[in-house]
Formats: C-alpha cells, sequence, structure tokens
C-alpha cells in the first residue's frame, strides 16, 4: 500500500506480520515488518507503462511479436501474430504446429534449416516466406528475431516479430512483371526495325 509521507511524497511500503496464538489458541499478539518498496514499485510501473506503449505500437503497425522456447520446442504468439496466419487463438493448440502448418511446403525446409543455422552460429533471424491461409490465399510473411543463449551457449529462446509484407511483394511482382512485358516489346521494337533495315538494304 501506499503512505503519504511528511513531505508530500509518496512511498510504497510491504506490510509482513506473524501472528502467535497463546494456550487456547487465540491470537496473542503480531511481529511484522514495514519494508520500503518504492523503488521497485516504480520499476514495475515503468516497466509496465513500456510494456503498454509497445503493445499500442506493434497493434498500430500490425506487427506480431513471438517466442520459441528451443529446448521444449514451443512457440508463443501474441493475438496478432494469429491474425497476420489468418487464424484465431486458440490456446490449447500449439502455435509452432500450426505456423509450420501455415508456411508454404516449398519454403517450411528453408526456414527451418535458417532458424538452426541462426541458432547454432548466433546469428540474427531475418527472412521473409509465404504463408497460406485457410482460405488457401497466399501471404507474405517478414520475420526477424534474436537468439538468446544460456551460460554455456546453449540456444534456449527465440524472441522475434512478424509483419505482413503481402502488398509490397504483389507489387514487386507486378512491377517486374511490367518490367518484363516492356522488355519483351523493346526487344520486339528492335526486330521490327532491324528486319526493316535489312529489308530496305536489300532492294
Amino acid at each position: 500500500y501506499r503512505i503519504i509521507c511528511p513531505d508530500k511524497s509518496i512511498r510504497y511500503i510491504q506490510d509482513n506480520a506473524i501472528i502467535t496464538l497463546d494456550a487456547d489458541g487465540k491470537p496473542d499478539h503480531a511481529i511484522g515488518t514495514f519494508n520500503d518498496i518504492t523503488s521497485r514499485k516504480l520499476s514495475e510501473i515503468k516497466l509496465a507503462s513500456l510494456a503498454q506503449r509497445l503493445e499500442l505500437a506493434t497493434k498500430s503497425a500490425k506487427i506480431g511479436i513471438w517466442e520459441w522456447n528451443i529446448k521444449e520446442n514451443t512457440l508463443l504468439w501474441d493475438e496478432q501474430s494469429y491474425k497476420l496466419f489468418g487464424l484465431e487463438p486458440r490456446s490449447e493448440t500449439n502455435p509452432f504446429n500450426m505456423w509450420a502448418t501455415c508456411v508454404h511446403p516449398d519454403d517450411l525446409s528453408i526456414q527451418m534449416e535458417l532458424l538452426n543455422h541462426t541458432n547454432q552460429h548466433g546469428m540474427e533471424y531475418a527472412s521473409e516466406y509465404r504463408i497460406i491461409w485457410p482460405d488457401q490465399t497466399i501471404h507474405y510473411i517478414n520475420s526477424n528475431a534474436i537468439t538468446l543463449y544460456d551460460k554455456d551457449g546453449t540456444p534456449m529462446r527465440m524472441i522475434g516479430t512478424n509483419l505482413d509484407v503481402t502488398l509490397r511483394r504483389q507489387a514487386e511482382m507486378l512491377l517486374k512483371r511490367r518490367e518484363e512485358t516492356l522488355s519483351k516489346a523493346n526487344r520486339e521494337l528492335e526486330r521490327a526495325i532491324r528486319m526493316k533495315d535489312e529489308f530496305l538494304a536489300s532492294m
């Protein structure tokens, strides 16, 4: 609880006590301590505020947060991560299995190899891959993560982010197709001009 000091400052107090009983088993007296935990409480409040702002920022940017327990091979997703994969949160299901099911079959083995290589060599994980939603539409995910190790250097956890970059990849593919179409048109034009020049030269 809080107390207000004579100087009007507010302190956080933790009160602990032990009740002793008399011969009849009735409360006799209490022995207790008062601990000033202001520093700890202020740190907790600050941490909670930072966590709230981070959650707001990730929701606004539609960024999913995930954590992979490498030893137990379990994956934790926040609510946004489920949305990025076109899924509803399911507390009874291991997201790692869902992730592996959602990743495009042609990309899954590459992603697993990349994750393992990242963990074993102390590298940051950064990749883009395709996922298949339940409605069979294909989406692109940009994923970044860092690995946390124990004192012996054994990889323990990965903490990362997911971001849907489908619109960007679609725009890139559209631009590539237009460039290919333009290049083909230019080659056809050059061929037509060359044939014209050859025809005129033969007259």
